[in-house]
Formats: structure tokens, sequence, C-alpha cells
């Protein structure tokens, strides 16, 4: 077990109680001098080596061109909108002002917004259908959303809609018609579910049980839709701690059956900003992640790449942010190795970093890199894990929280994670390890035997094991350094209380596919449609 710093995220903004929520970032209103805000990029960026556009996004506002709200600017003030109501009444708004600060609140009722589609079966066609079906519902959310006065201002929609299985069919779903509708007037969607009903009453809930519940969806939304992260407050070890460093995490986002993609992403924090920026092919700048989400909206957005592009763009965004500056770039192995199979365990060499194994990257393009791969326990490539009771290795066994070091090979290192609040109360003692009485078979006539047993294979609660390889470090770094700072960012998300099961970085990256939307939501609405 590593000696390292306590997780940043367990210890909360001085002055402020557990629950409470602290202050938001302030943000900046331009720049460092050392950046341009139309070239934005996380530390370490080239400029002189920016990738050339390649196709991707026009730019183009479907129904709303020139009107600057797609990918608008950074601005200190903020409009958060609830959806309108059916007859669209005017919205209680509220402005909320801090040091930092301020955010446009506008809050209307739902109505016909969140009705279920009208699905017309005598069309065959399964994307015609679906296209005609969410077509008055897209223009209806454009009309209801439409504000001029809030042009350039981030803006972000909290609806809330039943979940999917309050719906008929999935074609009588409306909240992709309305996500997409909302997204080509520059607003991010973040859904929210009604109260949950006891047995067959409806839902109930109390002031605070509501604002518990509002609460959780609007820090969900700051964390994923915006990028909004944390730091470590003591990043790598107690002996050899890490200051300055920039995490960048590579992605390929897989998407089928009604949508087609196969697209590559980066997703970089770094020290000097509370946000994420996200890069993809079609930007050929480090956007905020907000308004990199926004760019797949786009009708011309490219999404489906072969596996040699993929690879020309993961080489593409090491040289931008290779300049002798410390980086930590994060892969995972079993998302990553059908694309590049330089990253298998059979190509995979100490200190060469390669994505296609024929044309590795030279070191003196990669200065500064260190290269973290891991992998997880999809398709049981990881372990389960236990742990005993600390200083007695002969007594009780549970699930250890911790960063492990293996006394095998010095670059190898594991992640474990505590149980979270949302899981049973079963351990591995009680079945795994000690004989407790229970069903042991069938004899021959084949009736159920029983006995005392070990139900040794059996899954623990959460056999999840990160595995942390430092695949590429320099000759004088401390490999567990680098690992445990990866370990620590499992733990940045501001919005949950328990650790991810990736560092922050690719878990923001996982989440994008959520925002590939089917190309009949995001194609141009005809006036017969509506």
């Amino acid at each position: 077990m590593a000696d390292l710093p306590p997780v940043a995220s367990r210890s909360l903004p001085h002055g402020h109680a557990r629950g409470a929520p602290a202050p938001p970032p302030r943000p900046r209103t331009s720049p460092p001098a050392s950046r341009s805000t139309a070239e934005h990029r996380p530390r370490g960026t080239r400029s002189g080596n920016r990738p050339q556009h390649r196709g991707g996004c026009s730019g183009r506002h479907h129904h709303h061109a020139g009107r600057g709200a797609r990918n608008p600017p950074q601005s200190p003030r903020t409009a958060s909108t609830h959806s309108p109501g059916r007859n669209a009444p005017a919205p209680h708004t509220y402005t909320l002002r801090t040091p930092h600060l301020d955010v446009i609140i506008r809050t209307q009722p739902v109505g016909e917004l969140a009705d279920r589609l009208p699905v017309d079966y005598t069309i065959k066609n399964p994307k015609d259908r679906a296209r005609k079906a969410a077509a008055e519902r897209r223009a209806q959310t454009i009309a209801r959303l439409q504000s001029p006065e809030l042009t350039g201002l981030p803006r972000f929609a909290i609806i809330e809609m039943a979940d999917a299985g309050a719906y008929p069919t999935p074609e009588h779903d409306p909240k992709e018609a309305v996500k997409a509708a909302a997204a080509s007037l520059g607003i991010l969607v973040q859904n929210i579910t009604p109260p949950k009903s006891a047995n067959t009453d409806t839902g109930k809930e109390t002031a605070a049980t509501r604002g518990q519940r509002i609460g959780k969806s609007v820090m969900d939304l700051l964390a994923r839709q915006t990028g909004l992260l944390t730091h470590p407050e003591k990043p790598g070890t107690t002996a050899n701690p890490l200051r300055d460093v920039t995490t960048v995490g590579l992605w390929v986002l897989r998407r089928n059956k009604s949508v087609n993609a196969l697209l590559p992403l980066a997703v970089a924090h770094t020290p000097d900003e509370p946000f994420a920026r996200i890069r993809m092919p079609h930007t050929d700048t480090w956007l905020p992640f907000h308004q990199g989400l926004l760019t797949l909206s786009d009708i011309d957005c490219e999404r489906w790449l072969p596996d040699q592009r993929i690879r020309e763009f993961f080489g593409q965004v090491v040289e931008e942010i290779c300049d002798g500056s410390d980086i930590a770039l994060v892969s995972l192995a079993q998302n990553l190795r059908s694309s590049c199979p330089a990253l298998t365990n059979g190509l995979l060499q100490p200190d060469i970093l390669a994505f296609d194994a024929a044309h590795p990257i030279p070191p003196e393009r990669r200065k500064g890199l260190r290269h973290i791969r891991l992998r997880t326990n999809l398709r049981d490539e990881t372990a389960q894990h236990y742990s005993y009771t600390e200083g007695a290795e002969d007594g009780d066994v549970g699930v250890g929280s911790h960063f492990w070091t293996d006394p095998r090979r010095p670059r190898h290192f594991f992640s474990t994670a505590k149980k979270p609040a949302t899981a049973g109360n079963g351990s591995p003692q009680g079945s795994r390890v000690e004989a407790h009485w229970g069903c042991t078979g069938k004899d021959d006539d084949g009736n159920k035997t029983y006995g005392q047993k070990h139900d040794t294979r059996q899954n623990v609660w959460n056999p999840q094991l990160l595995e942390l390889l430092v695949a590429a470090h320099a000759p004088d770094d401390d490999p567990a350094a680098w690992a445990a700072l990866i370990h620590q960012q499992r733990y940045e998300a501001s919005h949950f209380s328990d650790p991810l099961a990736l560092p922050t970085v690719l878990h923001l990256a996982h989440t994008v596919a959520k925002h590939i939307l089917p190309d009949h939501l995001i194609e141009p609405i005809t006036a017969s449609e509506t």
C-alpha cells in the first residue's frame, strides 16, 4: 500500500459545512496573456503546430444562422432555463448575484414539451416515422426557448420529464427531440425525473426533498455538461508531490443502432482552470467542455472515422499538448485497443508511445509527457479484491479503499474505492471467507442438497479493481507519484460524493456519447413537417 496524501475531494472548502454548496469558481473574463481567446488550449499546447481543420462542423445554426448562440463566448453571466408551459406563460425570472458571477434563472411549467410524441404507424420506414414524430416537438421547443436577449450567454435547461418507462415505446419518448432542438439554440439540456411514487400514489415530496432533488440535478449538470471539476489538494505521493500537471484523457466514442458513430476525442484538465476542455477532429482548437458538446448537434459534424484517422488524431493531440510542461496522458486499454493495437499488452513497450506500432512518436516530440494506461474489470480483465483489517492479516476481511503498489512490478499499481452509500450490506467476510449454510448442488435424483459452503466464485459487492500501468515516464520520475495522481482524480467530480470508476477526464469523455443524436433529430425541419 503506497503512502499518499488524502484525496482532496474528501475535504471541503474552508468555511463551508458538508452538504452546503461552495461558492462557484470565479470565471476568467479573459485568458492569460500567453494565450489568445480564439485558440485557448490546454497548458503545453504549441500554437505553431495546430492541426488543420478537416471537414466537421460548419458552424451553421439551424433556424438561427448568425445568432451567435452556438458556442457562446465565456461570460461571467450564465442563463439557466426551465422549459416553458403549455400556453407559454411569462417566465418567473430570478437573478442570483455572487462575487463571482450572475446567474439568470427562469422557471415555467413544462407543458406539452413532456407529452409523448405522436407516432404515425402508417409510415413504415422507422427513420421517417421518427423524424415526423419529432418534428413538431422540435419546433415547439425552439419557439419556447428562443430568447434574443440572452444571445451570447452560456445557457442550460433543466427539464422535468418522466423516465423512459413512462412512455409506451421508445419512439414516444420526447427527450432526445427536445434536447436536439435546444442544442440548435446553443442550450444544453439536463433532464430531471419527477419525485418517485409510493406504491400507486403520486410521488410526494417536501420542500427540503425537492431542494435536494433539484440540487443534485444542478450539480450533475455542472459536472457532466460544463466539465466543472476540482483539483487534488496534494497531487502525487507524500514523498514525491506533483505540481502544475495537465491531465489529458484519450477516448474513442462508439455508438450504433439508431446512431452510428466512431469518434476519437481528448478531454483535458489544466491546473489553472476549474473546468475541462475538449478536442475533437471537427474542432481545430480546445473548446470549453460545454461548447464542445454543442458542436455535436451540427448535421455537418463528421462522426465516423476509420482507425487510421483515429490514430492520426491522437498523434496530433500529443503534438499539441507537448512543449516540455508536465502532462499526464491517460488511456483505457479496453476502449482504445481495437483502434490503436500498439497499446495492447503484446505490443506495448516501456517508455515508448505509439498508436500505430510501425510509427512510434519520437521522444523529442513528447517532452514532459507521461502515459498511464488503465484497465478495468470489463470482460473480467482485472481481479476482484478484498483486504484484511489493518494490521491483522488473519482477521476480518472487507473491501479496501486505497492506492496499492505491486511489489513484483515497479510500474504497476492498483486503485480501489470504498463501498458506495448505495451498496447493500453484504461483505466478502460473510459468504466468501466464512462457511455458511446453503444449497451445495443436486443429488443423483435431481434433488437439491444443502450444507456448509463458500461462495468463492461469486462477485463481491463491487469487483472493480482499476489497474494503472505507468507505461512511459521520465528517467528521474517516481512512477508511484503519477499513478497516485490518476487514483486521486477519481475523486475530482464535484457532483458525486463517491469515487468514479475512472479518472474524471475519462469519465467526462465517456459521457459525451449521450450528446450524439440521430441524424433525423438534427436535420433541418421543413415547413410541411410542422
